[in-house]
């Protein structure tokens, strides 16, 4: 996913991969990947847990691929609150999750965002996996 988001004209591209294994094929794609198909030239994967990831600054596009659920997801959207609170800045949370459970719940901050006509039928060209896009404002 880190060069997908390459593709297009990001400040930088951050992977977060808790296994070492995903994280070091992260990072053999990234160094083998040509540079002049990439917009963004800065382009990381980060070896550690989700929940110790601080956000760099600025506005982000959050993008989690069937990730981990439960405390730990509850953890990291904390950290995101926390990282927008008074900020002024947005953090876009784009949602891929194949087991359909309820995200993030009892956190007003997250706003669900909802397309419609064209937006909305690109967004079926994923396929059968849901996605679900959120808006976190300060507060």
């Amino acid at each position: 996913m880190i060069l997908a988001a390459a593709s297009l004209p990001f400040k930088q591209c951050i992977g977060v991969e808790f296994s070492r294994t995903l994280h070091a094929e992260a990072c053999e794609n990234i160094q083998g990947y040509p540079r002049d198909r990439m917009a963004c030239l800065e382009n990381v994967s980060l070896n550690l847990d989700a929940r110790d990831f601080v956000l760099p600054a600025g506005n982000v596009v959050a993008f989690f691929f069937n990730p981990f659920l439960g405390a730990v997801l509850d953890d990291v959207a904390k950290n995101i609150e926390d990282a927008v609170h008074g900020t002024g800045r947005t953090v876009y949370v784009i949602f891929a999750n194949t087991t359909g459970a309820a995200l993030f719940p009892g956190r007003p901050a997250f706003v669900r965002i909802r397309p419609r006509g064209f937006a909305r039928l690109k967004l079926g060209l994923f396929g059968t996996i849901p996605v679900e896009l959120y808006r976190v404002a300060p507060h």
